[in-house]
């Protein structure tokens, strides 16, 4: 019986640029018509689309089909993870503070290691950017880094300028509408 030839997996860009997409290999095999562990295949470099696929998933997903002809450099060729959180080691443990700050180290390490990978076309490397912004942004929202309350507005001095601006705008109109955004500004500052 003759030995089972085992194929090498050699790292392709357009292997690399499809493991980087949010999809699952379930949801990029809908759409291009075939399994999930053709994606897999794919992905990991045993093998390659073929070229109607390949087709496809430019289509698809921006991976370009001469990407699965190019081999990516070692150093970006496996997908990175991302550094736990000393204090996420055990489920429980650690403040939600820490778990925060673990999560933005490690999306602005992530940041960081996108706009410097020489295997991202610019257009993806921008996608993956503006959604880690997006998830920076929302992280700081949740923990409360980004809150904006009523008193750090008041106290703006682009607040300020715009009120006196407001008020320059009303003054010609008599004192009855100044009275009335005086009223309404005094409601801002007193409300909470």
């Amino acid at each position: 019986m003759p030995a089972k030839r085992i194929r090498k997996a050699r790292k392709n860009r357009g292997g690399y640029l499809l493991s980087c997409r949010s999809e699952t290999h379930v949801e990029i095999a809908a759409k291009v018509g075939v399994s999930a562990i053709s994606i897999a295949h794919w992905t990991k470099g045993t093998v390659r689309p073929s070229p109607d696929r390949r087709t496809l998933l430019e289509e698809h997903f921006d991976v370009p089909a001469e990407a699965w002809d190019e081999d990516v450099q070692p150093s970006s060729a496996e997908t990175p993870k991302p550094p736990k959180p000393a204090s996420a080691s055990k489920p429980g443990t650690g403040s939600l503070q820490e778990v925060a700050d673990g999560l933005v180290s490690t999306i602005r390490a992530d940041m960081e290691k996108v706009r410097t990978d020489p295997n991202l076309d610019p257009k993806r490397r921008a996608e993956i950017l503006a959604k880690l912004a997006v998830a920076l942004r929302d992280l700081g929202r949740m923990t409360g880094e980004h809150a904006l309350d009523r008193a750090k507005i008041l106290a703006h001095k682009d607040f300020r300028l715009a009120v006196d601006v407001i008020v320059g705008a009303v003054r010609p109109f008599g004192s009855e509408a100044l009275a009335s955004v005086a009223k309404a500004l005094r409601g801002l500052e007193g409300a909470s």
